[in-house]
């Protein structure tokens, strides 16, 4: 598996995830905004010609933490506040599922690069609407799953200085949870 990096490629491959010319426009509209957008993604190439498109995303942080106001409001911590935040970080690791695999999420547009994106959630629902590929080959899979650890770690850290720099801004609120 080989990463693409060269920065023109990357552009007309991902030109292709966007209707009409909207990268192109983007890079002539809003410079810095489309290096956020290119640098947002990390993409490889397998040895079969797929193109795996890998987006980096990262959360924003919650400051407020809701909870069911018929229990007690847990007091802040550290801790609470990093659970509470990773719930909303998105991995492709899933708890259920052992191995990872490529699917076609692009196959209503047109797909010129062979681009699929990895995952371990919804098999059998890819495997139903077709859209499944192949399971991803182990060196592959290592690959994903360290980069996906990776950019978790990033965000762990991140929320540990929001926590040290910001805590006196950071609350436990209740919500109504039944009514």
């Amino acid at each position: 598996m080989e990463r693409i990096d060269d920065l023109q490629t990357k552009k007309e491959i991902i030109s292709t995830l966007y209707s009409g010319n909207y990268i192109k426009e983007l890079e002539t509209r809003d410079n810095s905004y489309f290096k956020k957008v290119i640098n947002s993604y990390i993409l490889f190439k397998t040895s079969d010609n797929f193109i795996i498109v890998y987006r980096v995303e990262s959360p924003s942080i919650q400051k407020t933490l809701w909870f069911d106001d018929e229990l007690p409001i847990p007091n802040l911590t550290e801790e609470l506040f990093l659970s509470y935040n990773l719930k909303y970080f998105r991995t492709i690791k899933s708890e259920y599922q052992d191995k990872t695999f490529i699917y076609n999420a692009y196959y209503k547009s047109e797909n010129p690069y062979n681009c699929v994106i990895c995952s371990q959630y919804g098999y059998f629902d890819k495997v139903e609407d077709k859209t499944f590929k192949r399971w991803l080959t182990e060196e592959e899979e290592e690959t994903i799953l360290s980069i996906d650890e990776e950019i978790k770690q990033n965000f762990i850290k991140r929320l540990k200085n929001y926590y040290k720099r910001y805590k006196e801004h950071i609350y436990c609120q209740g919500y109504w949870v039944n009514r």
